[in-house]
């Protein structure tokens, strides 16, 4: 209720984009995205073999994909400044923001949500919420990994940023997972939640 976001965007936009042929990848990649039905019939197939399929939204970095689909989104406080036209001119309706071009590189961390825009919590919750009842799952990724751009022109936003979105999924019943960039970011981390180690540098 009271949600405008067209979520549909996120398939119909960003769907079909994929990274072009890099340094580190020879061929491009190839869009799509998985339906609910697709991911009911993965779900059901790794229960089968007792496989939990846990789904990752990784906020609030890596969200080039996100900030090319909603427009809402594109708050200033955000990567990517849509709430002004080409010509500099403010656009007062958040749903005709001007969205984040798409990414084809391989180039990472340069992109975050806005903490400070309510729609990014809306967001944030209903794909939560959507996500989970799809796959089952009582637990979710939230990532919090290489928030470089974010940490560059809003110090100090990303453990707070990440100890709210932690808390929405806790308030949902749902146990959170994050990188861990999430334990070094002066971020809330609670009894019940999991830490990932992925990037190897044991000071982090």
């Amino acid at each position: 209720e009271g949600d405008t976001i067209d979520y549909t965007r996120l398939t119909k936009l960003s769907g079909p984009t994929a990274m072009a042929a890099t340094n580190i990848q020879a061929k491009p990649g190839v869009g799509g995205f998985y339906t609910q039905a697709d991911m009911r019939e993965i779900v059901a197939y790794a229960a089968e073999r007792h496989i939990e399929i846990i789904p990752e939204i990784d906020v609030p970095g890596h969200s080039m994909a996100i900030l090319h689909a909603i427009p809402q989104l594109n708050s200033k406080g955000s990567s990517h400044n849509g709430e002004v036209d080409k010509d500099g001119h403010h656009i007062d309706d958040p749903a005709q923001w001007v969205c984040a071009p798409i990414q084809t590189s391989a180039d990472v961390g340069n992109s975050y949500l806005d903490p400070d825009n309510e729609a990014t919590w809306t967001f944030i919750k209903h794909v939560v919420k959507q996500v989970t009842e799809v796959t089952g799952s009582d637990t979710i990724h939230i990532g919090g990994d290489e928030p470089l751009l974010m940490n560059k022109q809003r110090p100090g936003t990303h453990g707070p940023f990440l100890t709210k979105a932690a808390q929405i999924v806790r308030d949902m019943g749902i146990k959170p997972i994050g990188w861990n960039e999430w334990a070094s970011s002066n971020a809330e981390v609670k009894a019940g939640d999991t830490i990932q180690f992925w990037s190897g540098r044991v000071a982090d």
